[in-house]
């Protein structure tokens, strides 16, 4: 698209070349090479012809030539549109059919896994089974990632379980060095390919060979994998820097028209009363609409709302334009009565009590007050002030209700501080449970006290967690009372579960079926999930006794 719109603006393309370079791409197979390209068309073809309408005078009225060549697009779009859904369809189908393939191969190596006694036996019909999924095409990208995830991981298993087999292995290890040391040795000379968005698209294509390709020796995984991510994290920086420079000129492009609707938007209407006056207005519209044209081109999700502000700001202005000569005064008289009607609406807020919803009504009836034009001069002044004495009453009100409040949360500091204070020097009573009685009576006092300054309220709870954490350590109490974060406790506990999900999983894993032999380790592992498990249940308890605290 940024190659068609320069184009445009160079050799200023035409609506015909447009659809011609549309035509050719309907009557092409309409598979990813154009996708983009017919999208890119769509948006320079509806650009170029709302220029055409929208510069277009009375004398040149050539709306239905316009209206023709629309009509004719739109059907060489849908045309690409239907082809190009068959063929995603058709994609789809085959990447499902694939996926099938694929998850068939994994339940065939993991019944060669569940026998390992007889595994030496199957390596031929293991490789074939290889050679079989490096011959299938792409599956779904959704599922792409675990179902490779769980061949890899089987393909691994099976090599660990095939030791009567070692050279084989070393030798299936050493293959996949090879290629994999030659996808690095590729994906690092990506780096002096000028075309970015090319030499990332072969990176791409590195990276599904990479997942193509089998393990290798465990003592060189790390290492050549390290490498592999370092020459991609290389093309992928300057990737992100292309459409960041990209990005870039697109927002100063956006700030630059975002400027010249303000400066549109701003052309004071109310103040115009002569035809020298228009005449005048009208030249720097002009210079604005030149400006418009030169400025460069938006990020697309916003480039449509864009110009429908700058086109509604000139639209503006012209009709106003073309209406000046009409019934001045019955508009003024008009305009007086709906600003009586928001001097009404104001006095009848003013004296409210519910700030935010009263402060957004009457800011909308402020901005509702600059949208209307101007009243009879000898009017103009005395509704002013009215209107702005009755919105200043309702503010003043407000002000002087904040300032209280803000009052009462100074006073619930200094009360919080110096409950704080009595934490940070309790004394020791001698006994665990006076102990244990009186921390949690300071704690509850704390925690009944209300609202603090919203730019103290981070220090304080700092202070009484740091106070509170102190007097828990020193005195040795029971850490279920002690005050914590709740998110913190549950990523404490979420953690665990896991950790006790693996260790149940590899405990099961390891021990034998129906063996009543002694096994220290297995031994070990089950007191370990034990362990575990107590921690889980105890980090539950505190999050339950902290969020009845909140």
């Amino acid at each position: 698209m940024e190659a068609l719109e320069k184009n445009n603006t160079e050799k200023n393309i035409s609506l015909q070349e447009i659809i011609e370079k549309m035509r050719t791409i309907a009557e092409s197979d309409c598979d990813d090479s154009n996708k983009n390209e017919a999208t890119s068309l769509k948006k320079l073809f509806y650009y170029t012809l709302n220029n055409c309408r929208f510069n277009q005078t009375a004398d040149e009225d050539k709306s239905e030539d316009y209206n023709a060549l629309e009509e004719e697009f739109k059907g060489l779009f849908n045309i690409f549109h239907e082809k190009r859904n068959a063929f995603i369809a058709a994609k789809q189908k085959k990447e499902a059919d694939n996926l099938e393939k694929r998850k068939n191969i994994i339940k065939k190596i993991e019944a060669y896994i569940e026998n390992p006694e007889k595994i030496h036996e199957a390596f031929n019909d293991f490789k074939a089974l290889q050679q079989e999924w490096k011959e299938i095409g792409e599956v779904p990208a959704n599922e792409k990632s675990e179902v490779f995830k769980k061949y890899n991981s089987l393909n691994e298993q099976f090599y660990d379980l095939l030791k009567m087999n070692i050279e084989l292995r070393e030798y299936d290890f050493k293959k996949n060095l090879e290629i994999k040391t030659e996808l690095c040795e590729k994906a690092e000379a990506l780096d002096k390919e000028e075309n970015v968005i090319s030499a990332f698209n072969s990176l791409q294509a590195l990276h599904e060979q990479w997942t193509q390709t089998g393990p290798v020796a465990k003592d060189v995984r790390e290492q050549i994998w390290l490498r592999f991510k370092e020459a991609s994290t290389v093309i992928n920086k300057k990737h992100n820097a292309f459409f960041e420079e990209r990005k870039q000129k697109e927002q100063e492009a956006l700030k630059e028209k975002e400027e010249i609707c303000q400066k549109a938007e701003a052309i004071d209407l109310s103040n115009i009363n002569t035809a020298a006056d228009w005449n005048k207005i009208t030249d720097d519209v002009k210079k604005i609409q030149q400006e418009w044209k030169n400025a460069g081109y938006t990020p697309a999700k916003i480039s449509e709302s864009i110009y429908d502000r700058y086109r509604n700001a000139c639209s503006k202005f012209f009709e106003a334009r073309n209406a000046f000569f009409g019934k001045i005064n019955e508009e003024r008289k008009a305009n007086k009565k709906l600003k009586m009607e928001l001097i009404k609406k104001a006095n009848e807020l003013k004296n409210s009590n519910d700030w935010r919803n009263t402060a957004n009504a009457i800011a909308n009836l402020q901005k509702e007050w600059k949208t209307i034009g101007p009243v009879p001069t000898q009017s103009n002044q005395s509704m002013w002030k009215e209107f702005n004495a009755a919105c200043n009453e309702f503010f003043q009100r407000r002000q002087a209700a904040y300032d209280k409040n803000k009052n009462e949360e100074i006073e619930n500091l200094k009360k919080k501080q110096a409950v704080i204070e009595q934490i940070e020097n309790f004394k020791d009573l001698g006994d665990a449970k006076d102990n244990a009685k009186a921390v949690k009576k300071l704690i509850a006092e704390f925690n009944a006290i209300g609202r603090v300054p919203y730019d103290e309220k981070d220090n304080v709870y700092e202070s009484y967690h740091k106070a509170v954490d102190k007097v828990f350590d020193a005195l040795k109490l029971d850490d279920l009372f002690r005050p914590a974060d709740v998110n913190k406790l549950r990523s404490i506990a979420e953690k665990l579960k896991n950790e006790i999900l693996t260790a149940e999983n590899n405990f099961m894993f390891l021990s034998p079926a129906n063996s009543k032999k002694q096994n220290p380790l297995l031994d070990e592992m089950k007191k370990n999930i034990e362990k575990m498990k107590k921690d889980l249940e105890k980090t539950l308890k505190r999050i339950e006794i902290n969020e009845k605290k909140a």
